[in-house]
C-alpha cells in the first residue's frame, strides 16, 4: 500500500516540474517574441546636386489632331486605333463626286472664257487698227456667227428641257445644255454690243468698249483659274493623308458620317515630353539643351532629358519647363507620370538614403533609428532624388544607426535585435 502512495506522490511530481519547466520555456518565448530583428546601416553624408522637384504626365512630343479640310460623307477609313502609319499614307476618303463636277464645271467655263478673251482681243485689234468700214463689217459677221449659234444653243436647250420633264435624258446632260446656251448667250451679246457700238456710236467710242470687253474678259478667265485652283485643291483634300509618321491613337469617323471636327489622331511616340513649373529662383539657373534626370515610377526607370523649352511668362508665378524624352525603346507611354529634377545648385554633402528604406504613414516620412536597442521613430523631409536614393532632411546625426531591413515592423520604442 504504502509503495502504491509513493508511486502516485512519484508521478504528481513529475506533471508538476513538467508544467513549471513548459511555462518557463513558453515566457521565454514570449519575451524574446517582443524583440524584432533588424539590419542596419551607419548613417552618413553623401555629395549630392540641389535640384528642383516637380512632377507632370508625360504626353508625346509629337501629337496631330486631323480635322478635314472639307465636309462630305465618308466613303473609306483606312486605319484602325493602333496601326503605324508614315507620312502621306491614307487615312480616310470622303466622297469626292461634288467637288469632281464643280472642276469640270469651271474647265468647262474656262474654256468659254478663253474663246471670249480672244473674240475681245481681236475686236480691240480692229477697233483700234483698220478703217472704219472694214471694222464695221467685221463686227457685223462676229454678231451674225454669234447670233445664230446662240440661236442653235436655245433651241438644244429647249427640247433638252422638254426631255428631261419626260425622262428622256439625265439632269447632268440638261446642265451641259444649259451651260452651252449659258455661253452662247453670252458670246451674242459681246457681239451685239460690238456691232452696236459700231455702228451707232463712232470708231472712237468703239475702241473704249472693245478694250472694257476685252479686260472684262481677261479678269473672267483669271478669276475662272483661281477657282479652279481651289477646286482642285478641295478635291485633292477628299483624300485625307497622315502628316507625320506615327500611331493612330484615335479613330472618330466611320463610313457613311458627315465629317465634323477631329476625325482621327496621330502620335510620334519616339520621342515623348513632359512639362515641369519652376519658380523664378529655379528658372533663370536653367537654359535650353541643358540635361536633367527623369524618373518614372511605373516603369522603375530613370531616363536622361534635355530641355527644349522654357517660357518666357509667369503663369501664377510659375514657369513651364518642357523637357524631351527619347523614347525608342517604346518604353514610356503617354499618360504616365514623371518625376523631373532640375539642377539647380551644385554637389554638397548631404543625408543620402535609399528610398526602401523610408516610411511613410498619413502623408508623413520616418526613418527609424537605434538607441539603447530600441527603435526611435525620427521624421524627415524628402529633398532630392536620384537613382533610387534621397536626401533626407531633419534632426539627424552623423554615425547613428539607420534600420535598413525591418523597420516596417517596428514602431517608436520597439526592442530590436541588430542581425547585420
Amino acid at each position: 500500500m504504502n509503495k502504491n502512495r509513493l508511486m502516485i506522490l512519484a508521478v504528481i511530481a513529475l506533471v508538476i516540474v513538467f508544467g513549471l519547466s513548459k511555462r518557463n520555456t513558453s515566457d521565454i518565448n514570449a519575451v524574446e517574441s517582443k524583440t524584432i530583428p533588424v539590419e542596419v546601416m551607419e548613417l552618413m553624408k553623401s555629395d549630392i546636386s540641389e535640384e528642383y522637384y516637380s512632377v507632370a504626365m508625360i504626353e508625346a512630343n509629337k501629337n496631330v489632331n486631323i480635322v478635314p479640310k472639307v465636309q462630305g460623307e465618308v466613303k473609306d477609313v483606312y486605319v484602325k486605333v493602333g496601326d503605324k502609319v508614315k507620312k502621306g499614307q491614307k487615312l480616310f476618303k470622303i466622297d469626292s463626286y461634288g467637288y469632281q463636277n464643280k472642276v469640270n464645271t469651271l474647265e468647262a467655263n474656262l474654256k468659254n472664257a478663253n474663246v471670249n478673251v480672244s473674240t475681245a482681243k481681236t475686236n480691240l485689234a480692229l477697233a483700234t487698227g483698220g478703217q472704219k468700214d472694214e471694222k464695221i463689217v467685221s463686227a457685223e459677221a462676229s454678231y451674225t456667227k454669234a447670233k445664230l449659234a446662240f440661236e442653235d444653243a436655245e433651241d438644244t436647250y429647249n427640247n433638252m428641257k422638254d426631255l428631261f420633264k419626260t425622262g428622256g435624258i439625265s439632269k447632268n446632260d440638261l446642265d451641259k445644255a444649259k451651260l452651252g446656251y449659258d455661253n452662247a448667250k453670252a458670246n451674242y451679246d459681246n457681239a451685239k454690243v460690238s456691232y452696236d457700238v459700231f455702228i451707232k456710236q463712232g470708231l472712237d467710242t468703239s475702241i473704249e468698249v472693245s478694250k472694257n470687253q476685252y479686260e472684262s474678259a481677261l479678269a473672267n478667265k483669271e478669276s475662272l483659274e483661281a477657282q479652279i485652283r481651289d477646286a482642285k485643291e478641295a478635291l485633292n483634300n477628299t483624300v485625307v493623308t497622315s502628316p507625320i509618321d506615327g500611331v493612330v491613337a484615335s479613330v472618330e469617323i466611320e463610313a457613311g458620317e458627315i465629317t465634323q471636327g477631329s476625325a482621327v489622331t496621330i502620335v510620334n511616340t519616339e520621342t515623348m515630353k513632359v512639362s515641369a513649373l519652376a519658380s523664378e529662383s529655379v528658372i533663370k539657373n536653367v537654359s535650353i539643351g541643358d540635361k536633367t534626370r527623369v524618373y518614372i515610377e511605373s516603369i522603375a526607370k530613370e531616363v536622361e532629358g534635355e530641355i527644349i523649352s522654357k517660357s518666357p511668362v509667369a503663369i501664377n508665378n510659375k514657369y513651364e519647363v518642357e523637357v524631351l524624352l527619347n523614347n525608342e525603346d517604346k518604353q514610356i507611354s503617354e499618360g504616365m507620370f514623371a518625376e523631373i529634377y532640375l539642377k539647380v545648385g551644385e554637389e554638397d554633402k548631404r543625408f543620402i538614403v535609399d528610398r526602401k528604406h523610408l516610411v511613410k504613414n498619413e502623408g508623413k516620412t520616418y526613418i527609424y533609428v537605434i538607441e539603447d536597442m530600441k527603435a526611435i521613430e525620427k521624421e524627415v523631409e524628402v529633398g532630392a532624388i536620384k537613382d533610387g536614393k534621397v536626401e533626407i532632411k531633419g534632426a539627424l546625426t552623423e554615425g547613428e544607426v539607420l534600420i535598413v531591413k525591418g523597420q516596417n515592423y517596428v514602431d517608436d520604442g520597439t526592442e530590436v535585435n541588430v542581425v547585420k
